[in-house]
């Protein structure tokens, strides 16, 4: 094995090394995510290192107008937090994830996948793989759900949601590339996923990916394909659910319940963000502010 590919596995492991530290980092078994609160750091720092260390030659820099457009409105964060949250340390880090993203345009990748966007889609595939692997042995144990919505060894439903729907869209945009069968299996899996997390995001947010995939890449044989799996797993998951009234927890030991429609909290957030916006509708009122 030669010298540079070694450098490419290396990397690619950090990479997915960074993936699951920041899976578990949000998890709610404190003495995991404590640990891996700072580790997920670590990964992700240890990351950059080895791109610049290995492969700083091989870097493409390409400055598109999306990085343009996110480099304006870092800029417009930045002044709009300043000014109504003043110069601290607690507003300084409240904009550093904001700024550590600048750096992911730069970050250089190993040559032969073309371009970075296919190495973090392959990097992506091979974590979505793992983290499957991981999830479905607690599909059939009744406290990995929550109040009826599938939850995993994450204790944390919107966590699942999250990570099936970006697996989900890594592994659609694959099988539009590829036509692979393996592909093809993750996205149906991960979609049945999401329908047991009952997260509405991430059930809106997959609806407009598909669509635009779709789409874009429109093909009559693989539109009707993928439409009819949607169909048939909604189909299966909403006949056989129960809708549970708010406060009520009682699922009757069945793994297909459903909440009410109601907003909850998103309700309050939401009044606060327009209020936010009618206050400073053009720049904002920043990364970090009071609670009046």
């Amino acid at each position: 094995m030669s010298s540079m590919h070694k450098n490419n596995e290396m990397l690619l492991y950090v990479l997915i090394g960074t993936y699951f530290s920041f899976a578990l980092a949000l998890a709610n078994f404190s003495p995991i995510s404590e640990f891996f609160e700072l580790f997920r750091w670590v990964f992700f720092f240890g990351y950059m290192f080895i791109s610049f260390y290995f492969f700083k030659f091989k870097a493409f820099i390409k400055i598109g107008l999306s990085f343009i457009f996110y480099f304006l409105f870092l800029l417009i964060l930045i002044l709009s937090t300043i000014l109504f949250s003043g110069l601290s340390f607690e507003s300084i880090s409240s904009l550093f994830p904001f700024v550590l993203i600048l750096i992911l345009p730069f970050l250089p990748y190993p040559v032969q996948y073309g371009s970075r966007a296919d190495f973090f889609i392959f990097a992506y595939k091979k974590f979505s793989v793992l983290f499957l692997i991981s999830i479905i042995p607690f599909l059939l144990i009744p406290d990995s759900y929550i109040m009826g919505r599938f939850a995993a060894w994450t204790k944390n439903t919107n966590i699942v949601a999250g990570f099936a729907m970006l697996s989900y869209s890594t592994l659609l945009i694959s099988y539009l590339k590829s036509k692979s069968k393996y592909d093809l299996f993750g996205v149906v899996a991960y979609l049945l996923i999401v329908f047991l997390t009952q997260s509405r995001g991430a059930l809106l947010a997959i609806g407009i990916i598909t669509a635009i995939m779709l789409l874009k890449n429109y093909n009559k044989k693989i539109f009707f394909r993928v439409g009819f799996i949607i169909f048939v797993l909604g189909g299966v998951v909403f006949s056989n659910i129960q809708v549970r009234e708010i406060g009520n927890n009682d699922t009757n030991n069945s793994i297909f319940t459903v909440r009410e429609f109601e907003l909850g909290a998103r309700q309050e957030i939401m009044d606060r963000q327009l209020d936010a916006f009618i206050y400073s509708p053009l720049i904002g009122v920043g990364a970090l502010t009071e609670e009046n």
